[in-house]
């Protein structure tokens, strides 16, 4: 019996520096089914719509997956599960993948139950399948002997075992040897030939041949050879968007229909023809047209004005293509907080089709990736905008805890949250009234289920002020010194299209020049009630008004992949216990196009001092496309070393410990308690004992997480910027990670102790090490040919600022 075979795939499956997307007509051929990835954590799978539809179109039988992930409520992910299915929720099962191991707090199988009832619940009849591997199940699963019954509430779902390289799968309890439904049996086969982008893909065999498949879940005998298949033209209006649902007539030839509403995968409309009848119909056999002329009507209805619409970009960078897909060409890119007019939306509203109008840029985007505006940003920012009517306008937040979302629906991704008897400014509603959009204290704007706001009278003193001036209070410790609203310094982005440099803060002084949208400047001064900054940007430097400008980068969540997909950027955003800003690396070092580097020694010299660099320089300097700062240092005095010297008056600096780059050890360690990375030619890493011959290593200060716990006794107090790398325990994963700090108001750091959870938490790490923080803690990615510094490192009190330290740690990726 040859078994029935498909594959399972997500957005790795896609090069997203190509426009082709995944051949599903390719995969058709030679595949019974395909099993699709929906998402995990809080993110949708960013190809899971457009493989969902191409999909079905290629008449593949689809089930869905997701990833299940102990960091985030059961019920939540559930419901997100539900909401991007939507009524389309395939052909097959619904496959629950339990293999995670980040350890957060809804692990174990007891939150797997959880799960799995709350699936029912929000999606009643359909069919689930658990998903898992053999020892990971025996590890985390019911034990047999103490949770017999709980184990056998398990074996109410068919299993989808994973085991490959064996000719036949070991199956846990409560399951018998032969009792899987699936098994994914490998993970390297040929991804080409099943017309996907990468070299490997998953396949999968079902128990049964093809027969017994279709006969399992009822899939329709598939169609005959190509050479006997027949059409019939199906111009029927029916009930419904299905050719299951009854005909309610036949259309005509040229004639013209309104369209009154879509399906939710845009492949059927329903549409009302003159006489008033209304019904469903294939959008395939239909042409759009410009509205027919209006009857002779002596008094007709007069004619709607056009509702314009404008969007920003939430993200870095966004992508522009030429269709509503990401099938289609990329024509451009947007940047972060751009301002671009509305064109039209797909039918489903899925994408927007948009018109930059300063670059004349044109084209479709991921509509997920916009906050819709009413109107534009005033042109001239010198110009308060008259105020709102206070009615109906001030809520106060009932909840401990509110989400505050992109967009009117718990599909759309969390921005941040506002907490129990929080007063917030309604600005806008969606048209069902039971969403509003809402502006909190400090600035943060978004959407909120309006069942948990109650009406409340309005705040006292001015709304929103990001950041109001504390009453003074003597500092508590004198040392350092704190830097005169040091909270407003720092990198800011300019949101306007155009706004004045000035003398002085005031409209009364005189423009001294003039910075665009989208302009990075460097704040260095403010004055006493921070509504002027003064600004630094190339040769121009003066005041500007303090709300055209948000600090930079922006504090938005983000997860986003890089440099063919080796490399997810996860920025994550924390209001408890204090403000702060996470900034992870994921790094896949199986990725054969991949080398490392740690900062070379100066002056053609095997031995320290090394001349001090910022760590975009030494990415910018090598060539790399991922840098973070290393070790610890101390200053040379020069006279310690007459006969070396810097460029532009650099400092001669010693890392802390061992240092070695490209086989050269240039700094030898000096105390056993310094922990030491070891990098070898071949990509073999290891903490403190070398894998393989010398070749890079960096040193930390203290190791941070050992066999997948937090080290014993590592302070928990002290907030301070932070720096470190990780490892999984299989070797592939390395976590880079680096907490922004000391920022009021937008990051305050984070303890030792604080930083070993993350890396866990993010990376699932097994080993990591602590790296030089405070202000030498930065994280740079390659961007178009340039050094992006990710990060909001913080040096002599500025935000944004660069130090210069002894050595990094950097990544070439080919």
């Amino acid at each position: 019996m040859a078994n029935a075979i498909g594959p399972d795939i997500s957005f790795y499956q896609d090069d997203d520096d190509t426009p082709e997307g995944i051949d599903f007509s390719k995969m058709r051929g030679i595949s019974d089914f395909v099993i699709i990835r929906v998402g995990q954590n809080q993110w949708i799978d960013p190809d899971f719509k457009t493989n969902w539809v191409a999909a079905k179109e290629a008449g593949l039988p689809r089930g869905s997956y997701w990833y299940y992930d102990s960091r985030i409520e059961p019920q939540r992910q559930a419901e997100m599960w539900r909401d991007a299915l939507g009524e389309d929720q395939g052909e097959l099962p619904l496959f629950a993948d339990f293999e995670e191991d980040y350890g957060g707090e809804f692990k174990g199988w007891r939150k797997w139950y959880a799960f799995l009832e709350y699936l029912k619940e929000a999606m009643p009849g359909k069919e689930i399948v658990v998903y898992t591997a053999y020892y990971y199940w025996k590890d985390n699963g019911p034990d047999p002997q103490s949770h017999a019954s709980s184990l056998e509430y398990f074996h109410q779902y068919p299993l989808w075992i994973a085991n490959y390289s064996v000719s036949k799968p070991s199956v846990p309890a409560p399951w018998s040897e032969d009792e899987w439904l699936f098994w994914q049996y490998t993970e390297t086969g040929d991804g080409p030939a099943h017309g996907v982008e990468t070299l490997g893909i998953d396949l999968n065999y079902f128990n049964g041949d093809s027969a017994a498949f279709r006969e399992r879940f009822n899939i329709p005998d598939a169609p005959p050879p190509s050479g006997n298949i027949t059409y019939k033209v199906d111009l029927s209006l029916r009930e419904g968007p299905d050719t299951n649902q009854n005909v309610l007539g036949t259309l005509e030839h040229d004639e013209i229909l309104k369209k009154v509403g879509s399906s939710s995968d845009g492949d059927w409309l329903k549409l009302e023809r003159k006489d008033g009848q209304s019904g469903w119909s294939l959008k395939q056999y239909l042409i759009q047209q410009e509205a027919p002329d209006p009857d002779p009507d002596p008094d007709p209805d007069p004619v709607p004005v056009p509702v314009e619409q404008w969007g920003r970009v939430l993200p870095t960078a966004l992508n522009i293509r030429e269709g509503a897909s990401s099938l289609h060409a990329i024509l451009g890119t947007l940047a972060q907080d751009q301002i671009v007019k509305v064109l039209e939306y797909s039918d489903d509203k899925s994408w927007v089709k948009i018109l930059d109008e300063t670059g004349g840029l044109s084209g479709w985007g991921d509509s997920r990736y916009f906050v819709f505006l009413d109107s534009p940003p005033s042109t001239d920012p010198d110009l308060d905008p008259e105020p709102d009517p206070d009615i109906d306008k001030w809520f106060r937040v009932t909840p401990i805890a509110l989400n505050v979302r992109q967009g009117p629906g718990t599909n759309f991704e969390v921005l941040g949250t506002v907490k129990r008897n929080e007063v917030v400014e309604k600005i806008e509603m969606n048209p069902d009234e039971n969403w509003f959009k809402i502006r909190n204290i400090e600035g943060l704007v978004g959407w909120v289920y309006a069942s948990y706001l109650v009406e409340t009278v309005a705040p006292e003193g001015p709304f929103p002020n990001p950041t109001p001036d504390p009453e003074p209070t003597p500092n508590p410790d004198p040392d350092p010194e704190p830097v005169p609203g040091n909270e407003f310094l720092g990198r800011y982005q300019v949101t306007t299209l155009s706004l004045n440099v000035r003398e002085g803060p005031g409209l009364s002084e005189p423009v001294v020049g003039k910075v665009s949208q989208n302009d990075i400047v460097q704040i260095v001064d403010v004055n006493e009630d921070g509504s002027w900054r003064k600004i630094v940007k190339d040769d121009l430097t003066g005041w500007c008004s303090a709300k055209y400008l948000a600090h930079y980068p922006q504090p938005i969540a983000m997860n986003k992949k890089y440099f063919n997909k080796s490399v997810r950027y996860i920025r994550e955003i924390y209001q408890t216990p204090r403000k702060m800003i996470a900034h992870v690396l994921v790094i896949d070092t199986r990725y054969e196009k991949m080398d490392f580097l740690v900062t070379p020694p100066d002056h053609n010299s095997d031995a320290a001092p090394v001349c001090g660099r910022t760590t975009s320089e030494f990415l910018t300097r090598h060539g790399l496309q991922i840098a973070i700062n290393g070790d610890g240092y101390r200053y040379v005095n020069p006279s310690e070393a007459p006969a070396l010297s810097c460029p532009e008056d650099r400092d001669l600096l010693n890392p802390n410990s061992y240092a070695a780059s490209r086989g050269k050890v240039y700094s030898q360690r000096w105390t056993n308690e310094h922990p030491i990375l070891y990098i070898s030619k071949q990509n073999a890493i290891a903490f403190n004992e070398r894998k393989g011959g010398l070749y890079n290593a960096v040193s930390g200060d203290r190791m941070l997480v050992e066999k997948g716990k937090p080290v014993a006794g590592l302070d928990n107090t002290t907030l301070e910027p932070r720096s470190a790398i990780g490892m999984s325990s299989n070797g592939r994963w390395m976590i880079l990670i680096v907490i922004d700090g000391r920022q009021p108001g937008y990051s305050e750091g984070c303890t030792f102790l604080e930083l070993a959870n993350m890396l866990i938490k993010f990376g699932g790490v097994y080993t990591a090490m602590n790296l030089d923080g405070g202000g030498s803690s930065a994280m740079v990615i390659e961007n178009n040919g340039v050094a992006d510094l990710l990060n909001s490192p913080i040096e002599g009190g500025i935000p944004g600022k660069e130090r210069r330290v002894a050595n990094h740690l950097g990544i070439e990726i080919r």
